[in-house]
């Protein structure tokens, strides 16, 4: 089964609020209005916890530098990852993330807030990897697919939109 995220689908912010992609491009535009002149990350992370089904986590935040952020998150279902579906695990987390990046970025456009024309504000994709543990063997993959699709791509500890947002509510 493959997972697929549309321009229908919704999200919910910290209060649990049901949001569209339209809502999340308006909020977002919002809050960087409100301090135009800081520094902003957009980064988008997806993480996944397998039981008798998987639960997938994307999360989009916003974090305005030194001075807090903003998230919204979307749970799928999935079957079950196996113990050794590690790349097929990573691989469609890193393609939900991608996925979401790009909806969210034409819903900027339709918004008129070329994200991508704005020097303060650095949009990331966040992989679920990192230099510890069986992870590390998909590092320069996930990294240079990210990349070649035209993204930053950070992870562990760095990826907090997939390893610590999405982590805590893949649980």
């Amino acid at each position: 089964m493959t997972l697929k995220i549309t321009k229908e689908d919704k999200f919910r912010n910290a209060h649990g609020q049901v949001m569209s992609f339209f809502d999340i491009a308006n909020r977002i535009k919002e809050w960087i209005n409100e301090e135009p002149e800081n520094d902003y990350v957009i980064a988008i992370g997806t993480d996944s916890q397998s039981y008798d089904e998987a639960k997938v986590v994307v999360a989009i935040t916003v974090h305005r530098l030194n001075s807090g952020g903003i998230f919204f998150i979307k749970s799928l279902r999935h079957d079950a990852f196996g113990k050794n579906q590690l790349h097929e695990k990573l691989y469609t987390e890193t393609q939900l993330s991608l996925d979401v990046t790009e909806l969210l970025i034409e819903e900027f456009m339709d918004i008129d807030f070329d994200i991508t024309e704005m020097k303060n504000i650095h949009l990331r994709i966040h992989i679920d990897v990192g230099e510890n543990g069986p992870t590390k063997d998909y590092i320069r993959e996930l990294e240079g697919w990210v990349t070649a699709m035209g993204y930053e791509s950070e992870i562990k500890p760095n990826s907090y939109a997939a390893s610590y947002v999405a982590d805590k509510y893949s649980k």
